[in-house]
């Protein structure tokens, strides 16, 4: 019984796995700092370029006289950028599973949030490449870049007024966005994800399932062991605590049975014919 409720539980997870991870705020502001500044009516496009131009004409009519000069000149360069970005409405998508609002650095198919296009245009695509690796779904405080940090400061743009600019995204623009596996369905590094944290699901039962026989499995166990490994570094480079427990724990599992199993092997077998 006892196995029987492990499975289960295990099974769960991987149904709810969708949920476990991700980034959201669970509302409907467009930006977490000054909410929805401009009319939040209208189509997802639409929501964001009013904000990015409300945001823009904001940063504009502010007291600017601390700075000196070249930082000034970075400032309104920046924002005329950000006005540019707001007309081509060129936004990216948030990944289709998660709930709410979220903000998305750069998504699956090159789309890059209102602060990376300001990076971008700056000091390239490698830069935003980069910043999104390890914070593709934080928000501007959360994201801990020296990149990021580097450009800031010599950006006119204080951290507060960036995290101003940043919007949030809902609903992708139109039904057939090309960033979305099956119309809505999930992207590439979310199928990933799944698929690795569904391995350690299996191997993990499948271990233990020998285990509560007092028997390991070598081949099992070696499998979770490789599974358990992947999906651990995986979720440690991408910051996703979910892959990187998964993995864990299907390692950890694949090691114990890898090493009953090889015991088991070990025992000498008694032959039938031989007792009396």
């Amino acid at each position: 019984m006892r196995l029987r409720a492990l499975v289960v539980l295990l099974l769960a997870s991987v149904a709810f796995f969708p949920t476990m991870t991700g980034h959201t705020d669970g509302g409907d502001l467009v930006n977490a700092v000054v909410g929805n500044v401009a009319d939040p009516s209208g189509s997802e496009g639409d929501r964001i370029r009013a904000h990015l131009e409300a945001v823009a004409e904001r940063l504009a009519r502010a007291d600017d006289s601390a700075l000196g000069p070249a930082l000034r000149e970075a400032r309104r360069r920046n924002l005329e950028r950000l006005r540019e970005y707001a007309r081509a409405e060129a936004f990216p998508s948030k990944p289709a599973r998660i709930p709410g609002r979220i903000p998305n650095f750069l998504d699956d198919h090159g789309n890059v949030c209102a602060v990376g296009y300001l990076v971008e245009q700056d000091i390239g695509r490698a830069a935003v490449a980069e910043i999104a690796r390890g914070h593709r779904l934080d928000y501007v405080p959360y994201i801990d870049s020296p990149v990021l940090s580097t450009w800031q400061a010599a950006s006119g743009l204080s951290p507060l007024e960036l995290a101003m600019i940043q919007p949030t995204y809902g609903q992708p623009p139109s039904d057939d966005y090309a960033g979305y596996w099956g119309h809505g369905g999930w992207s590439n590094e979310e199928l990933l994800e799944a698929g690795l944290v569904t391995a350690n699901v299996v191997t993990s039962i499948a271990n233990f399932a020998y285990l509560a026989e007092a028997r390991g499995t070598t081949l099992g166990g070696w499998l979770g062991i490789v599974s358990g490994a992947a999906s651990f570094i995986y979720g440690i480079n991408e910051d996703n605590p979910t892959v990187t427990a998964a993995g864990a724990m299907a390692g950890a599992i694949g090691i114990v049975s890898f090493g009953v199993g090889a015991a088991k092997a070990d025992e000498p077998r008694v032959s039938m014919s031989a007792v009396p």
